[in-house]
């Protein structure tokens, strides 16, 4: 039984080791060349995005350029039997955690902290001072 353990110990490392260096390859082979490339991995926000909301007359849009580590952006909103208009976004992502600040054109400021979950959602928690905390997620269109 020891001898199974250790040999099942010994191939892991070895699996982990090829893992570790096919990462490696990979990433290599992911640079732009440039530091002002719109990043456009599976990990990017660059897109637009927006509420998968049920309730009917509202939703935010959003569009995003990631470029490296900074984002900028434009969108619009719905409140349901409220305002509607654009806003703008600036902002920063490490590797899939991102915070953005959203400036709405009525003088309002949120800043939703979240995470990319997948190439097409992602999900966070909005802030804006004087109100409670909310959750809110985002698809690609």
């Amino acid at each position: 039984m020891q001898r199974v353990v250790h040999g099942f110990k010994q191939a892991l490392l070895a699996l982990s080791g090829f893992l570790v260096v096919g990462l490696m390859v990979s990433a290599t082979g992911c640079g732009s060349g440039g530091g002002g490339t719109v990043a456009t991995t599976t990990r990017s926000l660059t897109g637009s995005w927006s509420t998968p909301f049920s309730v009917p007359g509202a939703n935010t849009s959003l569009t995003m350029t990631q470029r490296v580590s900074s984002i900028s952006g434009s969108g619009t909103y719905a409140i349901e039997a409220g305002r509607s208009g654009t806003l703008q976004i600036s902002g920063t992502v490490t590797g899939s955690v991102f915070t953005l600040t959203i400036n709405y054109d009525y003088g309002a400021t949120t800043t939703y902290t979240g995470t990319i979950v997948d190439a097409n959602d992602i999900t966070g928690t909005v802030h804006q001072a004087g109100s409670a905390d909310y959750s809110l997620s985002f698809v690609r269109k």
